[in-house]
């Protein structure tokens, strides 16, 4: 059992590396800045949030300040104070983690990927002449999207037609006539 003025001191240590993650942990949330995950996934609830994000990593941190903390005030020395702060961190962090990771496998997103409209029918909004780009709509993944499209027939094709999406030319549609 340690005294109690060896209590306050080895406990204000853990208070201030408390006090530091939490203050990072703000910054982070308030600046972002946390672009350590999988860019590449389309957020449909495959990709997962990296395990060292800094957003886990200061949790780390508030977990083992606050637990080396109580530790330290309940008597026990700075090597077992730290075990237990090491302890409560990876129990933070880990909490963290699944919540960031659920709210970022959640997150919505509004990119609509042309090769998805490849073998349906649209609507032709703006005319399409031989040789010139018009617009159409249809329904994606349940909602309404509008896309440049050309024609692959030489035909005028007019407004209010239907037409079928045959491929993607990058960003555009090439459509031919419903028939």
């Amino acid at each position: 059992m340690q005294s109690l003025p060896t209590q306050a001191a080895n406990s204000i240590y853990f208070v201030w590396i408390a006090l530091f993650g939490t203050a990072m942990l703000c910054v982070s949330f308030l600046f972002g800045g946390d672009h350590d995950h999988d860019h590449d996934a389309d957020h449909d609830g495959e990709a997962n949030m990296s395990l060292f994000s800094f957003k886990i990593l200061w949790m780390f941190t508030v977990g083992f300040g606050a637990g080396g903390f109580f530790a330290a005030r309940g008597g026990l020395a700075v090597v077992n104070a730290s075990l237990c702060g090491i302890f409560t961190g990876i129990v933070m962090g880990s909490l963290g983690y699944f919540l960031m990771n659920y709210l970022y496998r959640h997150q919505g997103n509004s990119v609509v990927k042309t090769e998805s409209a490849v073998g349906l029918y649209a609507i032709v909004d703006t005319a399409i002449a031989p040789g010139k780009i018009g617009e159409v709509h249809c329904t994606v993944d349940g909602r309404v999207t509008y896309f440049q499209a050309r024609s692959s027939s030489a035909a005028l094709i007019p407004e209010s037609a239907r037409v079928r999406i045959t491929q993607t030319l990058g960003n555009m549609l090439l459509v031919e006539p419903d028939m």
